[in-house]
């Protein structure tokens, strides 16, 4: 083979990697859509003084109040590439919080940014492998809304006729709060 022919080829086997490559990102990003990066925020929070953590880019925040805790806990959150529930479309990312299964004393105070829902609502995973439907206050695109556990959970849109009486495939609990998928327990 003479030096041309041997270049061309080179040219040609860097050209085909570089296509594979393009295409194995291409697949990876679920068919060409963007990913936005894993987030991880954590720090301690103490029973007397209690704290704050937050993502980097403040789209989620966690307050948590005096008292909500037994001991200094370290406390963290981190984006997940969890599927929200069928028929429910995430207007923000889902979130795993820890240490998983914490109980607070007091209920603490999550507050996400979301994009894209109307009447939005916080989703938040319970001990029976579903969802319960907490409300919040709603500020611009934010709502935050009281939890007393963690688990997972992010900003959906609220199910049609939730507020006054549960919709197809929601298990109705205590009040005016609703769960997919098992019995709600207002996010505690």
């Amino acid at each position: 083979m003479s030096r041309t022919s041997s270049a061309k080829v080179c040219v040609r086997s860097g050209l085909a990697l570089g296509a594979l490559a393009l295409a194995g990102v291409v697949a990876g990003c679920g068919g060409g859509g963007t990913t936005a990066p894993k987030q991880t925020a954590s720090g301690a929070v103490t029973p007397e003084a209690g704290g704050t953590v937050k993502l980097a880019d403040d789209s989620v925040k966690l307050e948590v109040p005096p008292g909500a805790v037994p001991a200094n806990t370290t406390i963290k959150m981190t984006t997940t590439d969890a599927a929200a529930p069928q028929g429910i479309t995430a207007a923000s990312p889902i979130l795993q919080f820890e240490p998983d299964g914490i109980v607070f004393a007091k209920p603490i105070t999550v507050t996400f940014t979301f994009k894209n829902a109307t009447k939005p609502i916080v989703y938040w995973s319970n001990h029976s492998g579903g969802y319960d439907l907490i409300p919040g206050t709603v500020s611009g695109s934010t709502i935050s809304a009281p939890v007393t556990h963690f688990s997972m959970g992010f900003v959906g849109e609220e199910p049609a006729g939730s507020s006054d009486k549960c919709g197809a495939g929601v298990v109705c609990g205590a009040g005016t709060t609703c769960g997919y998928g098992g019995s709600t327990n207002g996010g505690g």
